[in-house]
């Protein structure tokens, strides 16, 4: 539970865009293109963006 905190904590400290698709795809299970639709973006960039997020996520659980 306290790491869970700590990863939910990290997450709010990413873009709001960024962290509305990563939560989208990760906590609601949309696919890319549904994603894309919602967002008006393309699909690649909703991967792209989804991407950027984890990357960003990775970072800051690792160096808090």
């Amino acid at each position: 539970a306290e790491f869970h905190n700590f990863a939910f904590a990290q997450l709010n400290q990413i873009r709001g865009d960024l962290r509305l698709i990563f939560e989208s795809h990760v906590f609601l299970g949309m696919s890319f293109a549904e994603i894309a639709e919602i967002f008006e973006m393309p699909k690649s960039t909703a991967h792209d963006h989804f991407l950027k997020a984890k990357s960003k996520l990775r970072q800051l659980i690792s160096n808090p």
